[in-house]
Order: structure tokens, then sequence, then C-alpha cells
């Protein structure tokens, strides 16, 4: 019995079938947490674009002449796309005097007209089934 046992233990050792699927098995989660991995990264710059779009909508909305911060919102929103659950975008405008603030429609102490800034906000956490990480992107243009 003892003499069957060593015999099968060393045909076994010298065998070498099967010592691919072995290797497959060890390298496959590597090959799949990749593959997820590259797919997130991916996944991540696409939604960091389309956040950066939205800003930018806000933005020219405003610039080419509007004064409404609630319709340059849902501007942003619309060229957003898929806005991420918890994804926020706001838009607001801000008046100076030099370095006083100032009102909108009036003019300043000294005569001058106040100068204007929009600023357009997005936050989202962006990513996909193993990475993620949190963005905020913010742009602030003087309009007049």
């Amino acid at each position: 019995m003892r003499t069957t046992i060593l015999k099968f233990l060393r045909r076994f050792r010298k065998s070498e079938s099967g010592t691919s699927a072995i290797e497959f098995a060890m390298i496959a989660p590597a090959l799949a947490f990749g593959t997820i991995g590259i797919s997130d990264v991916a996944n991540m710059g696409m939604q960091a674009s389309q956040m950066q779009g939205a800003v930018r909508a806000s933005i020219q909305y405003i610039m080419n002449g509007a004064s409404d911060t609630t319709m340059a919102r849902t501007q942003g929103l619309a060229a957003w796309g898929t806005v991420p659950s918890g994804g926020t975008l706001s838009v607001t405008m801000a008046y100076f005097c030099g370095n006083a603030a100032g009102v909108a429609n009036t003019l300043c102490g000294d005569g001058t007209v106040p100068k204007a800034y929009v600023t357009a906000t997005a936050t989202a956490k962006l990513g996909g089934d193993m990475l993620s990480y949190s963005k905020t992107v913010v742009e602030k243009v003087r309009v007049q």
C-alpha cells in the first residue's frame, strides 16, 4: 500500500498536465481586477469631462448676456448629461465696486458700473465599481 502511494506521488510530481489551468487560476483574479480598474478610471475621466462641460455651459450662458442664474444652472445640468447621485451644480453672480461688494443695476459710489462676476461650482463623487473620488470644479469669470 505504501509503495502504491509513493508511486502515485512520484507520478503526480512529474506530471505537467493541468499546470496551465493552475497558472491561469492564479493570474485570473489579477486580470479581472485590472480590467475593472481600467474601466473605472475611464469612467472617472468621462464623468470629470462632463462635469467640466456643465460648468462651462453655465458660464457661457451668462457670458452670452443672460443674468438668470437659475436658467444658467439648468443649462449646465442639461450639458452635464448623467449627473452622478449626489452631484450638485450652483451658479452665483457677485458684483464689486473696487474691493467692496456692489449691487446689480446700481452705480458705485464713484459713479462707475460695478464689476460683475459669475461663479459656477460643480461637485460630485466620480467613479465606478472599485475606484471613486470626490471632485469639485469651480470657475469664476468676470462678465462686465
